[in-house]
């Protein structure tokens, strides 16, 4: 496992394999659990795949530390930087969780689909 990828399970392991940004679970190795456990389609839990994220991108003279890489689903990383005005980590999580907690945020199905399984904690 390369630092990174070291890293980012640290991350993932802190977070209870939560998504930093939007809260809900996310997988590291296989999606196989996650599917079952919520019955998602492969594509919904390809969402919800483990990444890692700098909070301050490197691009922008964010390190490589621990403190400043966390765990965050497919979705989310991927979604972050895609907007005109990238917002702070705090601002992003703030507004996703809001979206999520609106039942938005993700294609439809898949937060009902998580939310709606009482014993995943989300």
């Amino acid at each position: 496992m390369g630092n990174i990828a070291k890293q980012r399970h640290q991350a993932a392991v802190r977070q209870s394999f939560h998504c930093f940004y939007c809260g809900l679970p996310m997988w590291e190795a296989s999606p196989a659990a996650l599917m079952q456990q919520y019955r998602l389609t492969p594509a919904e839990a390809r969402l919800l795949q483990c990444t890692g994220e700098h909070l301050q991108p490197r691009g922008e003279g964010g390190s490589n530390q621990t403190v400043n890489i966390v765990a965050a689903c497919r979705h989310c990383n991927g979604t972050r930087h895609k907007t005109p005005k990238v917002l702070s980590p705090e601002q992003y999580q703030k507004k996703v969780r809001a979206r999520v907690g609106k039942g938005g945020w993700f294609p439809k199905g898949i937060t009902s689909k998580v939310k709606g399984n009482k014993t995943n904690g989300v």
